[in-house]
């Protein structure tokens, strides 16, 4: 299989780190999804990483179709228990919310001139931030896992969200307030295989 993503891109790393755990060999492939000559538009129609494509050529997007195909591949992340497993996709989801309304927070504010920018509109994408953030600290006060009390693709898509709020909205200095949060990522990014797909800009 081969995976073409972006190097910081939170969506492209958390399926590095499945594939890797789940040991399916693939071959990453290094795309800029925004230049003109990037690789994604002719796989992808909405030219958005990652996109998996498999040995007979059949492609795989967004991030959360893919994340789903491996599991069927490689059963590891989400339990087949209905209860479990509704625990584990709804909190990937409440992550994958919080990575959108960052995603949307970065563009407003690096790709608009500033007198072009809304205030409230990034308001509004950092308040589902803060209030996912205070929600996740509740729970990990008393629990170490995202969900059901074991690692899961609730704790992957946790900390790939939290890396990208790290690395690109460093602002929101989010740590001091959510210690437990901040402690399941120093712990995950301490393991070879998220240390080794923390993002940069390649």
């Amino acid at each position: 299989m081969k995976l073409i993503g972006a190097q910081p891109s939170p969506f492209t790393r958390k399926i590095r780190i499945l594939l890797t755990e789940k040991s399916l060999p693939f071959e990453f492939i290094l795309d800029a999804p925004w230049e003109a000559t990037n690789l994604i538009d002719a796989h992808n129609p909405l030219g958005q990483v990652p996109c998996l494509i498999l040995n007979n050529g059949y492609t795989v997007y967004d991030s959360r179709v893919i994340e789903d195909f491996l599991e069927d591949i490689a059963p590891m992340h989400i339990p087949s228990d209905m209860t479990m497993r509704l625990a584990v996709k709804k909190w990937a989801a409440l992550a994958d919310g919080m990575l959108d309304a960052g995603v949307k927070i970065r563009v407003e504010t690096t790709m608009r001139p500033a007198d072009k920018q809304h205030p409230p509109w990034i308001d509004r994408q950092t308040a589902k931030i803060m209030r996912g953030l205070d929600l996740m600290e509740t729970h990990l006060t008393h629990h170490l896992w995202c969900a059901n009390n074991m690692y899961s693709l609730a704790d992957v898509s946790t900390v790939c969200m939290l890396g990208f709020l790290d690395y690109r909205l460093p602002t929101l200095e989010w740590r001091e307030a959510h210690p437990h949060v901040a402690k399941l990522a120093n712990y995950l990014n301490a393991q070879a295989v998220f240390a080794e797909t923390l993002p940069y800009d390649a």
